[in-house]
This record gives C-alpha cells, structure tokens and sequence, in this order.
C-alpha cells in the first residue's frame, strides 16, 4: 500500500474513533450508561443450570440435542421463532445431550431431538422428534398460556 494511502487510511480510522469516543462521552454526560447486553432467547444450559431452573421452578422448554443430529439442526428455526414470539411467557433453554448424558438418563430420553416442557420446575410433556411448529404451539398453549 503507497504511504498516501496508509496515511490517509489512518487519517479516517482516527476520526471514527474520535467520534465514536465523542458519542460514548456525551452519552455519559447524560446520565445514560453503556447499553445491557439482552439474554439470549434461547439459552445453551449445563446439567447445573437445568437443576436450578428446576428448583427456581421455572417454566421452560428444554430441547435436547446433539451437534451431530441433522433433526436437531432442522428444529433450530422452529426453536428460534417460538423463542421470538414467547418471549417474557416462557423461557427457552438448549442442552446438549452428548455433554451431559445424564440428562438424557435422568428423564428417559432414547431419541432426540426431544423437547420437553417444565412447568413449576418439573417436568410435564415432551415431544420426540423433528414436528411441526404447530405441535410445539398446541403444548406450549396446553401448558402456558
């Protein structure tokens, strides 16, 4: 790259960082603080925090899955936009099953992808395998609505 250019180039990373520099300062100035990172909508969970929630007694949506289910995978959007449109009603937490087979165990999981729907903490209803988003609705307004 020419000296002109790496000048130049300099010249404008400088004066983005001053601007952005200026921003953050008056904001500050404002009383306003950095902005909060949401939460997730769908939360990746350890065996740890699927117990708390369970003595929390949340009510939640666990789907357990492996990276390497290709069911699992294609339930991912239908996750995702049940998450969006719950968002505030029901929480919704992922567990992989390969890091923590125990889970699978503890709840007499023998194919996935399963979603299983807690209520109070405890679990209530499942569905097994890759269904439509309309059989996650007809639970999820069974069970929480």
């Amino acid at each position: 790259m020419p000296v002109s250019m790496a000048a130049t180039d300099d010249r404008e990373l400088e004066e983005l960082r001053r601007k952005k520099m200026q921003e953050y300062l008056n904001m500050l100035s404002r009383g306003n603080t950095m902005p909060k990172e949401e939460e997730p909508l769908i939360k990746h969970i350890s065996d740890k925090e699927l117990q708390a929630a369970m003595e929390a007694g949340e009510n939640f949506l666990l789907d357990l899955w492996a990276e390497w289910c290709g069911p699992c995978k294609m339930l991912e959007p239908i996750f995702k936009e049940l998450s969006e449109e719950y968002k505030g009603k029901v929480k919704f937490y992922k567990l992989n099953v390969d890091e923590y087979p125990q889970v699978s165990m503890r709840f007499g999981v023998m194919g996935i992808p399963t979603v299983l729907f807690f209520r109070g903490g405890k679990a209530i209803d499942r569905i097994v395998g890759l269904m439509p988003k309309s059989t996650f609705l007809g639970k999820i307004h069974q069970h929480y609505l």
